[in-house]
């Protein structure tokens, strides 16, 4: 894992920085960043850089979606990735999200965490940005 953490790592420079926006530092000493899936999928991020294509599907925690800690990661992502999937399922038991009707917002996996599952594809060539696609589902886990 050590080649990992140094590929989120704030001291050190990378192609893909979690810690910087438009190349400004962000400050950040939230040890968020250091989570085991941030770490996967920037590893399997840079993989797929250095082949110029493929696809990372991951089903993780769901906090890089709007958590401000993560706009570099995402920034990060967008520039890497050609298209990118997400199908958010929410279940975040902190959060106590409700559906649209009142009912309770739960956990497909019966845990405290939101989940999400993501696809990223890159394909071969240059892109400007990725093009996101987002679906969201609520409500009961059955």
């Amino acid at each position: 894992m050590r080649g990992i953490d140094r590929s989120v790592d704030a001291t050190k420079e990378t192609t893909a920085n979690y810690y910087k926006v438009d190349g400004q530092s962000l400050g950040e000493r939230k040890l968020w960043l250091q989570d085991d899936y941030v770490k996967f999928i920037r590893f399997g991020q840079w993989r797929i850089d250095r082949t110029g294509q493929g696809i990372l599907a991951f089903i993780s925690n769901n906090g890089y979606l709007d958590n401000p800690t993560f706009r570099g990661m995402r920034q990060s992502l967008m520039q890497t990735f050609s298209r990118i999937y997400i199908l958010d399922l929410h279940g975040n038991a902190r959060k106590r999200e409700r559906t649209p009707d009142g009912g309770p917002d739960e956990n497909v996996f019966d845990i405290q965490q939101g989940v999400t599952i993501a696809l990223f594809v890159k394909t071969p060539g240059p892109s400007d940005s990725a093009k996101v696609f987002t679906r969201t589902f609520l409500g009961s886990a059955d």
